[in-house]
């Protein structure tokens, strides 16, 4: 396997580690960005956006239905839980190509597999992007 060297290797793209590494790179640091899954992580794949994309429909569609005591008519027969579901995965999909153009924007170098410790300098990734990766931090 082939090891690449960075100043900075960050596991895990979550708020916390595309923040952490963006801000690496920007202080001038060589800096690795290693996520399992989805740009994002699971706040913005899987429970923080998700869940507010379909309570924001949610609560719309609440509002409409209690619109008559605000002197409102509103005439409207059910909700299309598809489409809000198609809503959640296209704004989930905008989020993602955007942090996707940030971290290339700040030369972040991302690495798509699942990081584990080799030594207290070194990773092992396993996955599409497969490889050793070394960092002094």
């Amino acid at each position: 396997m082939d090891k690449k060297h960075f100043d900075v290797a960050v596991i895990g793209s979550g708020p916390g580690g595309y923040t952490a590494a963006i801000r690496s790179a920007q202080r001038g640091n060589s800096t690795a960005l290693i996520e399992e899954k989805d740009l994002g992580g699971v706040c913005l794949n899987v429970v923080c956006i998700p869940t507010k994309t379909l309570v924001a429909g949610a609560s719309s569609f609440r509002k409409i239905k209690e619109s008559r005591k605000y002197g409102i008519t509103a005439e409207i027969a059910s909700f299309d839980f598809a489409e809000m579901i198609g809503r959640k995965d296209r704004i989930i999909e905008d989020m993602r190509q955007s942090l996707e153009m940030l971290i290339k924007k700040n030369q972040i170098t991302i690495f798509q597999g699942r990081a584990s410790f080799v030594s207290p300098k070194e990773l092992k990734v396993l996955g599409k992007d497969e490889g050793m990766i070394s960092a002094n931090h």
